[in-house]
């Protein structure tokens, strides 16, 4: 499993990202850029924020793919990523240990640190945002108002990489070493909601359904009551995944060393539409609520906005 995953930006930015299979040698970390002052601490939001309707896939994919924008490089290691109601994104930075908000003026902020291989972020009901930490297997939590964080869960994970919170409340963790969605009590004790090895990621649908990334290339349909079936198959090294109401965006890793990954829009049907190749180890995936996707990529750090029109 890599999880790779700010630039300074002079405009709205957004990151995260996670993958398996053996880590590529850490680039060396960039010297963080300057903050702004302090902003408002975040509303309690989902696990990302949903976009409104959308058109087509196919059409989709051909808008996307015309009107592609390069947001800026320089992080040390884009990985996990949340969105909260007021439109500030973060991002998880794994080299650096971080978590940094980005405001929509572009303005940025450094929300907590002292992290070890941070890499999937989601909100709980409450507004804490969970972090899962890859290098010390553990889940840990930042409070609404940014700083400070606890370590939640300490023992029973395995290489956790993504958190996910329905509209229940339920916690999910994909818990990549031991090949399962675990699901977390309010107490944060675990039990294995549904087995699925090579786990990468999760989007979670209004009517609660988890859409799921695997190592090995599938897109998976996991029911509330935990049944399992797969949507898509072909997509190696699939990372992140986000839902709209009428495609998942996924983005490819791809291989150790070369510009393979890539970005696609898979129907609910299970056809998958390109939207860009040669992305230098993409690694994370989110819809904003005007359809708008951000990526990040871990090979070159880069942060780049795809709209429909």
């Amino acid at each position: 499993m890599r999880r790779a995953r700010l630039a300074s930006l002079a405009m709205l930015a957004l990151v995260g990202c996670a993958t398996a299979g053996p880590r590529p040698t850490p680039p060396q970390p960039q010297s963080p850029p300057a903050l702004n002052p302090p902003a408002p601490p975040p509303l309690a939001a989902p696990s990302a924020i949903q976009p409104a309707a959308t058109v087509d896939a196919a059409e989709a994919a051909r808008s996307y793919a015309s009107h592609q924008t390069f947001l800026g490089s320089g992080l040390a290691g884009p990985n996990g990523l949340a969105l909260d109601e007021a439109g500030n994104l973060y991002e998880a930075d794994y080299y650096r240990g971080t978590v940094t908000q980005v405001a929509p003026s572009g303005a940025t902020r450094t929300w907590a640190g002292g992290f070890s291989g941070p890499a999937g972020l989601a909100f709980d009901p409450a507004g804490n945002l969970l972090v899962a930490c890859y290098e010390t297997h553990t889940l840990e939590r930042i409070p609404p108002g940014g700083g400070s964080k606890s370590v939640w869960i300490s023992s029973g994970l395995r290489h956790p990489v993504w958190p996910a919170v329905d509209h229940r409340g339920t916690l999910y963790l994909a818990d990549y070493d031991n090949n399962r969605i675990a699901r977390v009590a309010p107490d944060g004790s675990l039990s294995t909601f549904v087995s699925i090895p090579g786990v990468n990621s999760i989007a979670v649908a209004p009517d609660d359904t988890l859409w799921v990334t695997t190592w090995g290339g599938t897109v998976d349909r996991v029911t509330p009551s935990g049944g399992r079936s797969t949507l898509a198959t072909g997509l190696y090294s699939a990372d992140g995944i986000a839902w709209s109401p009428s495609y998942l965006a996924v983005v490819q890793y791809g291989g150790e060393h070369s510009s393979d990954g890539r970005l696609v829009l898979v129907d609910y049907a299970g056809r998958a539409y390109p939207v860009q190749d040669r992305l230098d180890k993409s690694s994370s995936v989110i819809f904003d609520r005007s359809g708008t996707v951000y990526t990040a990529d871990c090979g070159d750090t880069a942060l780049r906005m795809y709209r429909l029109r």
